[in-house]
């Protein structure tokens, strides 16, 4: 009987063990590199069309990217950065003007993804 209780005492003491100490492998979370490179386009709401104003550059880059969707958010970003800017730029706040994307996105962390962006889907408005 006191073999069988120190038994399950040894038992319960390595479940502990197991359960509560760390891995002793490091789990390393893997990256890539995301980069974004193109252009933003400013128009003019002018009645019957719309006038070209300016472009600006998109581009930018992320060498901790986690994944893809990441890349695409982080260039999001970006192109939002230039669009505000010329909004400002070319004075088309209160709804004169509209800013187009024309960018491309690569995320590439061994395998390689990527993406053209453009046109009234990702338009922003000023």
């Amino acid at each position: 009987m006191v073999r069988l209780i120190r038994c399950a005492v040894l038992f319960a003491a390595l479940v502990t063990l197991f359960v509560v100490s760390p891995p002793s492998v490091r789990v390393v979370k893997a990256t890539g590199l995301c980069y974004c490179t193109g252009y933003a386009y400013a128009y003019d709401y002018v009645p019957y069309y719309y006038a070209f104003e300016g472009q600006g550059n998109v581009g930018g880059s992320d060498s901790g990217a986690t994944d893809y969707n990441y890349c695409h958010n982080f260039c999001l970003y970006v192109y939002g950065t230039v669009a505000g800017s010329l909004c400002s730029q070319f004075n088309l706040g209160s709804g004169k003007g509209f800013v187009e994307p024309d960018y491309y996105w690569d995320f590439n962390d061994g395998t390689e993804y990527s993406a053209h962006v453009s046109g009234s889907g990702f338009r922003v408005s000023c």
